[in-house]
């Protein structure tokens, strides 16, 4: 008997040892798992694929032994909130010749997954549709030293002009607060809303709206100088004012599907030519209302030519000044719209006509009931010690405007020179 089980044991040992020296070819394909680590064997056949941890034990602490197997990678598990996952967020893709994810690192018989916080991906904010922008310079909360202005200030603007009333394209802020040319004397947001129809709220209405949200007393900047433009009128302009926004200023917004480009020149020459021509003409125009205005309250002690004269002087002196700036002309004729467009461009126009509740100042109001009644009204009638005032604040009005203009008419000049064209004279 022991002898029969030790001829049938030695048989089995040289069966055992035939089967290691002699394999079986099929069988020599087939993976051959190991309890103590992976051998570095062939890559499965998906050569492309990513590897990836099959099973709800990857994502916990010390985890079964490792089961992989090969699958195409996936967004849709990937992807955090607040947008698809980036390139930079994916991190490197691990072929065949290599089963451990990335952040998950392998050991001898088991698959610890590494504990490390997830950076979440960055908002609509300070992106592009093709590349994304630097953020603001200041940090979030209030603003620090040498901060501009308040970054979460900013970001609670754009959120409240991109909740679907408005609809832009994009959003720029550009001007001193941006570090660029200055537009705004005082210390206000110039931001420029880029739409892709036609705009159904104009500049006016878009600032209530943002005064029902975020109320001025509320804001740490309380000034605010906002654009509404058609894409189709900024693709097919290049006027000094859009050079200057879209090639210094902040991308504060901008959708996935718009490919946001910073111009590279502007014809500074034509643009000075062009803005001085403009403003010669209705320079002159606005000081010959303003002296027949003079006359005939000196002279004849007319009152309804002078109150006339006097408001077409200031709608002269608007128009020139938003003309320099900007590159085309203001479709308003009101005093009072054309004043509320323009005031931040000059602290000594807010100073002259801003109505601050201790001194009445209504000139803006009153120049336009003088251009409305003053010219078909037959009951027209002004006192004569208010509209000495009124004429007053005009002259100094037409000082202030035609000083600045020359100020960025030389601005226009000197680019002109620097980019080496110069300034043709008309």
């Amino acid at each position: 008997m022991e002898n029969n089980t030790s001829a049938a044991q030695e048989q089995l040992v040289r069966q055992s040892e035939s089967s290691v020296s002699h394999p079986n070819p099929e069988s020599a394909s087939k993976p051959v798992r190991s309890a103590a680590k992976m051998p570095e064997s062939p890559a499965p056949a998906a050569a492309n694929a990513v590897c990836r941890l099959s099973g709800a034990d990857r994502r916990q602490l010390g985890g079964p032994e490792c089961d992989t197997e090969y699958e195409p990678y996936s967004d849709a598990e990937h992807e955090p909130d607040g947008g698809p996952l980036l390139e930079s967020d994916r991190g490197p893709e691990c072929g065949p010749e290599n089963c451990t994810a990335p952040g998950v690192s392998s050991g001898p018989d088991r698959i610890v997954e590494t504990v490390a916080p997830r950076q979440p991906a960055p908002e609509s904010l300070f992106e592009t549709g093709m590349a994304r922008q630097s953020a603001p310079e200041p940090t979030s909360g209030a603003a620090g030293d040498g901060a501009r202005y308040d970054a979460d200030e900013a970001a609670e603007i754009v959120r409240w002009l991109t909740q679907g009333l408005f609809d832009p394209e994009y959003i720029l802020l550009f001007g001193k607060l941006a570090g660029g040319t200055p537009f705004s004397d005082p210390k206000a947001y110039d931001l420029m809303l880029v739409v892709r129809e036609r705009p159904v709220y104009d500049w006016v209405q878009v600032k209530r709206y943002l005064r029902y949200q975020m109320p001025v007393r509320h804001r740490k900047i309380r000034y605010m100088n906002l654009y509404v433009l058609p894409l189709s009128y900024v693709e097919s302009h290049n006027t000094p004012f859009l050079y200057f926004s879209h090639r210094e200023g902040i991308l504060l917004y901008c959708k996935d599907r718009h490919y946001f480009r910073r111009p590279k020149s502007c014809n500074f020459a034509a643009a000075y030519a062009d803005a001085r021509l403009y403003y010669d003409t209705f320079a002159d125009m606005g000081m010959f209302y303003l002296e027949r205005a003079n006359t005939e309250y000196a002279e004849g002690y007319n009152l309804r030519p002078a109150a006339l004269f006097t408001a077409q002087a200031a709608v002269y002196f608007y128009h020139m000044f938003f003309y320099v700036y900007h590159g085309c002309e203001f479709g308003i004729h009101d005093p009072v719209a054309m004043h509320e467009r323009m005031r931040t461009l000059s602290s000594e126009l807010m100073l002259l006509f801003d109505d601050d509740r201790t001194e009445r100042l209504f000139t803006p109001s009153r120049l336009r009931g003088f251009i409305r009644r003053a010219a078909y009204d037959v009951r027209f009638t002004v006192d004569p010690a208010e509209l000495e005032t009124h004429m007053d604040r005009v002259e100094r009005m037409g000082g202030i405007v035609q000083r600045l203009c020359e100020l960025r008419l030389e601005r226009y000049r000197d680019l002109a020179a620097r980019h080496g064209a110069e300034p043709l004279s008309r």
